[in-house]
């Protein structure tokens, strides 16, 4: 709409986060898949940030867990990048202010450790139902994607979850 704050004269949106500098007359609908990736990145930085902070033995599974992750985002990353014609954007704000929340926050904590596999636990066992409910709802190639990435992130739920019984005590 003209006069809109953040439109042009024929109502565009521009949006300077797409690659190669590109702006749409039309509101762009993200690619699918593209939310999940986001996640996946963000927690796979949370992983990678708690890796350098936690203790060594922890360390080890954290550092096998980004690993996992780095498996997890590349392949969906091709299918999102295939399905958007090379027009994905960058990650947002909120994932970089969320992950710096929760730095802030477990600086506080005297326990960091079972802080840390805490909140990893969490924000894993989201993404998992998230992966889970977008597979339901999901086109047939992208739910065939997803659905390759199960065992991955099944195998992460198994270690967060002996790391999250076993700290507890």
């Amino acid at each position: 709409m003209p006069g809109q704050a953040g439109g042009n004269e024929h109502g565009a949106v521009n949006r300077p986060f797409l690659q190669r500098g590109l702006t749409a007359p039309w509101p762009v609908a993200p690619p699918a898949g593209s939310n999940l990736l986001g996640r996946s990145v963000g927690l796979r930085r949370l992983y990678q940030r708690a890796a350098a902070v936690c203790e060594p033995g922890l360390r080890v599974v954290l550092d096998e867990n980004v690993q996992t992750f780095d498996l997890l985002i590349a392949d969906l990353q091709d299918h999102v990048v295939a399905s958007a014609n090379g027009l994905v954007g960058r990650g947002g704000w909120r994932g970089a202010a969320r992950r710096q929340a929760v730095e802030w926050i477990l600086r506080a904590v005297t326990r960091q450790n079972d802080a840390w596999i805490r909140v990893l636990a969490h924000r894993e066992a989201a993404l998992l139902h998230a992966f889970e409910r977008e597979i339901a709802r999901a086109p047939a190639d992208l739910a065939r994607v997803l659905r390759r990435q199960l065992p991955r992130l099944y195998a992460i739920h198994s270690d967060m979850d002996t790391l999250a019984g076993t700290e507890r005590h």
